[in-house]
């Protein structure tokens, strides 16, 4: 069962992501669409937010791999402690390794970024 969530994981992430772009693609269109036919936007508008866009599909990628980490992780926990017949413990103990990884690795560029979106937000507020 593990092992089928993990192979299928891929995917939905994949399919998540495509989800997220055309979210924010048609976001995009329902802006610029609420806009009058005699204003164009700015240069700075557009550069802030090609910034915006890029920020949260970072952040939402980051996301998705600490949540595939944490299900990596939650998987390798239960065949550790439940081992199946045909499975070692001592590949459980590496597959909650790796999937540490994908939890360790990603969340520092998602707490940058997150910080980053803040920051802007606060100053755009002042």
């Amino acid at each position: 069962m593990g092992f089928l969530l993990l192979s299928i994981l891929p995917i939905i992430i994949f399919i998540a992501i495509g989800v997220a772009v055309i979210a924010v693609i048609v976001s995009i269109v329902r802006l610029s669409s609420k806009r009058n036919a005699n204003q164009t936007m700015t240069e700075e508008e557009g550069k802030e937010m090609l910034k915006n866009i890029y920020v949260y599909l970072v952040l939402f990628a980051t996301l998705m791999m600490s949540i595939g980490g944490a299900v990596g992780v939650f998987t390798g926990v239960a065949d550790y402690l439940v081992p199946s017949a045909y499975m070692e413990p001592a590949d459980s103990l590496r597959l909650i390794i790796k999937s540490f990884g994908w939890i360790i690795i990603p969340f520092p560029v998602f707490l940058y970024y997150n910080k980053q979106r803040t920051g802007r937000n606060l100053n755009e507020d002042v």
